[in-house]
């Protein structure tokens, strides 16, 4: 019987179509979605553990997040695989092993927010999702 991994990911995703990130029953979470394709791949039930969490169309740059796992595929594989099959606004930038007491948010020794407003006469289209307007 194989033993549990602990596998911490670094995500960066555009939240503007999300729900926030923790799962919800009725509505698109990032959470909802990672966890998705991780059974996919891994073919087991994961549950994921997050440094924190966002509220609906919050986006998140390096958002820490670990769960277990009894498969074999290295982390780098799981990364490739999760990045070839997760939506184009949720990408994952890192994936290792790490140590099984590791926990996302237990672990944190920081936390930054990051707020955009931009004050000019109008907002580009190309940058409306990502900054607060005020004129």
């Amino acid at each position: 019987m194989r033993e549990y991994r602990n596998i911490k990911l670094i995500l960066a995703y555009d939240g503007s179509v999300y729900y926030g990130w923790q799962k919800q029953k009725n509505g698109l979470t990032v959470q909802n979605v990672l966890e998705s394709a991780l059974r996919r791949i891994l073919g087991e039930k994961i549950n994921i553990i997050s440094s924190g969490r966002t509220d609906a169309g919050v986006h998140a740059e390096y958002q820490v997040v670990n769960f277990k796992t009894k498969s074999s595929l290295s982390s780098g594989r799981i990364k490739k695989a999760l990045n070839s099959i997760l939506p184009g606004e949720v990408r994952v930038k890192k994936s290792e092993q790490v140590k099984l007491s590791f926990h996302a948010r237990y672990s944190a020794r920081s936390k930054i927010y990051r707020y955009r407003i931009f004050t000019g006469d109008f907002v580009s289209p190309f940058i409306s999702r990502y900054v607060w307007h005020l004129p």
